[in-house]
């Protein structure tokens, strides 16, 4: 369905793409990986016409329905969410505008012609919204929206009102509704919470169409996907698998070729010594230059090229502290409309690395924030133990950076004592090497604004880490990074990210942040998620129980007088009449529900008034009927 050939980009610094083939037939889910600045972005603009290759084609089928999740929702702001989302099925709103104006024009025609052709017509586009499922349609809409985190009030918004965040989550909506044939999703799980993110990848999972995705969440690719499409050097290499399949199948990979690297290594210095010893001799100078024209022609086996793009770093050891770094005694934040949180008694100890989770506007990086000291709490306090020295990365630090200096200029300003060699050495870690460091700020991407920023932290030793979004714009494999530097960090850290795989893998603690309370978790993430869903379980059974003593026990059945011969019979009687209705009522449905009954607009008349008959006649058996009874 979706076929490129020969695909080449280059920037005036740079070839992201050289001479990219790649196949997606239909059904098959491909993550698109590689690290930031491969070209993944240029090449789903490209097969979306965004964007013109310098060389190549683009193929894509007849009539192949494309969607791709926009940066920005469009549309109308002033809609309703609700009415947003129905402009997902634009053939569904134009049958639903049709119905309404042949009904319309029913109620108004008397000419008996004019009214058959109109009745047959309403039946023909009745049985295509039927065949559209658009009787489904508020059903699917409510469930999506429900899935990505939206009320059930929230419908009724307009969606000027709702943040930039939560539109980026409507245009996924709508997008999700669409269904398109050919999906592409750049980071579809930017601006989503961890409940959020966990429905997506279910729905995903069962997706009918074919997909194309870009992510740097290693789970979310794992259990989404069954092809990687790796993008770096400009080079496209396919794997068939999950991300965790490829990484096993690249490592195999590059194994196999240094090996084969270094056995025609062996080989061509053992050519190269005869040809240098026999080069001059009258018996074997011919054989000597054989061998030298062979190795000239010779298809040279490429020694296996060194992780590119990730970053490279470990934290500081950290100062000595005391055993109990942080104490939260009955901490609560309120902006006026009821706690967001409240904490009776918390203490953070030496080497604890605690993840900080729940649904978005819950108050995690409010709780970040006291933690930091960059804001008072309502009651209680915060209070810092021994010699603690926190370094705090907020999730929008790296839009504090100043846009006018340099690279380096903005990380010698964290401490001018620091040495040119440190700062530059620090820097390379995290791909700033070269004229790199001094580029202009306002020029960073978004992963390069965010790498520095990270970068900054590490230019003074910090005991306790506070890093809220830190995974935000890296790459996976500056995310596997990041967690290895948590790993081996001996000091403590509070983390606040939509990774599971980077939380899984860094947290020791979980405290959950939700309605006002907060729970702490001992474990990893993995141990949160199984501990939640058994206390959701033990509540249900709860509930359950509670349902049960509190429904009311049956009443004694009263004592029934024995009817006589010629009551029952006249009861089964009743009940012989009330189920002959019923079947009769059941056979006028059918009739009535089959869109040729009204090619006889006298026939179908006349079965609409047995139908309205029937159900009168019904009532009236059963009422008959438990007279009778009772």
């Amino acid at each position: 369905m979706l076929h490129l050939k020969g695909i080449s980009k280059s920037y005036p610094t740079k070839t992201v793409l050289d001479a990219v083939d790649w196949h997606v037939a239909p059904g098959q889910r491909w993550g698109l990986v590689g690290p930031n600045g491969a070209g993944k972005s240029t090449l789903i603009k490209i097969v979306l016409k965004q964007m013109d290759a310098d060389a190549g084609t683009v193929v894509i089928r007849p009539r192949l329905d494309v969607g791709h999740l926009a940066q920005e929702l469009p549309g109308d702001a002033g809609r309703t969410l609700q009415a947003e989302m129905w402009t997902a099925f634009p053939r569904l709103i134009a049958l639903r505008d049709k119905l309404e104006t042949l009904e319309t024009l029913m109620h108004a025609t008397h000419d008996e012609a004019a009214l058959d052709a109109l009745v047959h017509e309403h039946a023909d586009v009745t049985h295509e919204w039927e065949r559209l499922e658009g009787y489904a349609a508020d059903a699917r809409i409510g469930r999506v929206l429900h899935g990505l985190g939206f009320s059930e009030p929230d419908r009724a918004r307009k969606v000027a009102e709702f943040s930039g965040g939560w539109q980026m989550r409507a245009a996924l909506a709508k997008l999700l509704l669409e269904r398109p044939d050919l999906l592409l999703l750049d980071e579809p799980t930017n601006h989503l919470d961890l409940e959020a993110i966990s429905w997506l990848e279910g729905y995903l999972s069962d997706y009918p169409g074919a997909l194309v995705l870009i992510s740097h969440d290693r789970h979310f690719l794992d259990a989404v996907v069954d092809h990687i499409a790796e993008l770096e050097g400009g080079q496209l290499s396919t794997y068939t698998g999950n991300y965790t399949s490829y990484r096993d199948q690249r490592l195999a990979r590059r194994e196999i070729q240094q090996n084969a690297f270094q056995r025609q290594q062996k080989d061509i210095a053992r050519q190269q010594a005869f040809i240098e010893r026999f080069r001059a001799s009258a018996t074997k100078s011919t054989q000597a230059k054989s061998r030298e024209k062979l190795l000239d022609k010779l298809e040279r086996v490429e020694a296996v090229a060194d992780e590119a793009g990730s970053i490279r770093f470990r934290f500081a050891k950290a100062p000595p502290t005391g055993r109990i770094v942080m104490t939260l005694t009955d901490l609560s934040k309120d902006y006026g409309k009821g706690p967001l949180f409240r904490i009776k008694k918390l203490e953070l100890e030496r080497e604890m690395r605690l993840a900080l989770v729940g649904p978005n506007g819950a108050g995690k990086s409010t709780l970040m924030r006291l933690l930091a000291n960059q804001e008072k709490p309502t009651t209680g306090e915060v209070a810092y133990g021994l010699r603690v020295n926190p370094g705090y990365f907020s999730q929008n630090q790296a839009e504090s950076l100043d846009p006018e200096n340099t690279v380096i200029d903005e990380a010698w300003e964290v401490d001018e004592t620091v040495s040119l060699t440190r700062i530059r050495t620090l820097l390379g870690c995290f791909l700033f090497r070269g004229e790199d460091v001094f580029k202009s700020i306002a020029k960073l991407s978004g992963g390069e604004r965010s790498r520095l920023a990270l970068a900054k932290l590490l230019l003074k030793p910090h005991n306790v880490l506070l890093l809220d979004e830190p995974t935000n714009h890296l790459d996976l494999g500056a995310k596997e990074e990041l967690a290895e530097a948590l790993e081996a960090f001996d000091g403590t850290a509070v983390l606040i990210s939509h990774d599971r795989y980077f939380l899984d893998r860094a947290a020791t603690h979980v405290l959950h942040v939700e309605g006002g309370q907060a729970q702490l978790y001992i474990g990893n993430y993995s141990y949160y998620l199984a501990k939640r869903e058994e206390e959701e379980a033990a509540a249900k059974l709860v509930e359950q129980g509670q349902r049960a003593q509190e429904a009311p026990k049956p009443a004694a059945a009263p004592k029934v007088a024995k009817l006589s011969y010629k009551q029952e019979r006249a009861l089964e009687a009743a009940e012989q009449h009330v189920m002959d209705l019923e079947e009769r009522l059941r056979t006028l449905e059918a009739a009535l529900g089959d869109p040729s009954t009204y090619a006889d607009v006298s026939a179908a008349q006349t079965l609409q008034a047995d139908y309205e008959k029937v159900k009168v006649d019904l009532d009236a058996a059963n009422e008959r009927w438990l007279e009778l009874a009772l």
